[in-house]
């Protein structure tokens, strides 16, 4: 999953099967409806502090 469209590209380029989504604004179900017939799902996110 990706939030930012430029994000898209790098993710094919890896052979995977991006999906647009953003974890801070989907609830359970829509996690669910979004992820659903995956094979694997990597959660790799990263939060920074802002200065």
């Amino acid at each position: 999953m990706y939030r930012h469209p430029e994000q898209e590209a790098p993710l094919k380029l890896l052979g995977a099967t991006p999906v647009r989504g953003d974890l801070q604004s989907l609830d359970e179900q829509a996690l669910a409806d979004l992820i659903a017939g995956s094979d694997v799902l990597v959660f790799s996110a990263a939060q920074a502090e802002k200065a």
